[in-house]
């Protein structure tokens, strides 16, 4: 059974998808039958089984290429400069005395 999610073929006896999660049959809301996902008709007794969301959507994509630029982070803002201070080496030489 082929997943109408994301098109992962699946095997028969599983209800859920193993490539997405999304679920492969959908129950008759008058017998609880179970249905595959493309069913319009209930199997088990006849009755419409109505507009799924999933029908509502589009084919996927088969590329995410124009998405890409969505989620690329910002370059970083560059350093912030240091500030420029006045002390002279005469004034570390009052301060901790002359190393030499």
């Amino acid at each position: 059974m082929t997943c109408r999610g994301c098109r992962k073929d699946n095997t028969s006896n599983r209800r859920y998808c193993g490539g997405c999660g999304h679920g492969l049959t959908s129950a008759c809301a008058a017998c609880g039958f179970g249905n595959a996902s493309d069913d319009r008709y209930c199997g088990g007794c006849g009755t419409a089984m109505g507009v799924r969301s999933i029908d509502c959507l589009g084919p996927l994509p088969d590329e995410t290429t124009e998405l890409a630029g969505l989620f690329e982070r910002p370059a970083p803002p560059p350093p912030a400069a240091l500030p420029k201070t006045a002390i002279s080496q005469d004034d570390l030489d009052r301060l901790f005395g002359d190393c030499s």
